[in-house]
């Protein structure tokens, strides 16, 4: 599905498709209790993981490459919105300065070749202590686009590693039905991982 065309369809279908992966990533920050002050979503689309943050008080940055997706999220009081491409530009040169204290993505990463090249950057915009929190699609019975890039558990907890970032919490899940199909499940993982807090000195 092409994201630019599906825009003023995208909230409607996803909730015929049973689409949860958005409400499973917020969970975990809710379990976390993780002070999400500021945010960043990768893959915004229409706001529907962090919407529900802004109406929390946060101030949250987001970033898509579908300008149409864009719009519909123009005017739910984000501090910013960026059109850009996951993989294509490094993420400091489009969020600027600053950090963020939690970082959420829900079905967007398994479309980034270089996923590992991309948890290091995130690693970087987190606050100490802070949260990344995303999907990924591990390997099922159906098949995929060549787009999706499907990966195992095992490789993304390496390159969370290799990030320096530590995993809380990995869960598997039923993140929609195909067209909405009940005999068509489409499995997804979620993951929570954390920066290392800052150690605190020495009275």
């Amino acid at each position: 599905m092409e994201y630019q065309g599906w825009a003023n369809r995208y909230d409607e279908d996803t909730r015929r498709f049973g689409w949860c992966a958005p409400q499973r990533v917020l969970d975990i920050l809710d379990r976390a209790e993780i002070s999400a002050t500021r945010v960043l979503d990768l893959g915004v689309g229409t706001g529907q993981c962090s919407r529900p943050l802004l109406e929390a008080g946060a101030s949250v940055v987001g970033i898509d490459a579908a300008s149409a997706m864009l719009e519909l999220a123009t005017g739910f009081g984000y501090e910013a919105l960026h059109e850009a491409k996951l993989g294509e530009v490094p993420l400091r040169e489009v969020v600027g300065p600053g950090s963020f204290d939690a970082i959420v993505s829900a079905g967007v990463l398994h479309f980034v070749a270089d996923l590992d090249a991309l948890l290091a950057e995130t690693a970087g915009l987190l606050s100490p202590g802070g949260m990344l929190c995303f999907t990924t699609i591990p390997p099922q019975t159906r098949g995929f686009s060549d787009a999706t890039h499907v990966r195992s558990r095992e490789v993304v907890q390496a390159g969370l590693s290799a990030a320096g970032l530590t995993l809380r919490e990995v869960e598997r899940f039923v993140a929609y039905y195909a067209e909405g199909d009940r005999e068509q499940p489409v499995e997804y993982e979620v993951f929570a991982a954390v920066r290392a807090a800052v150690p605190s000195q020495p009275s």
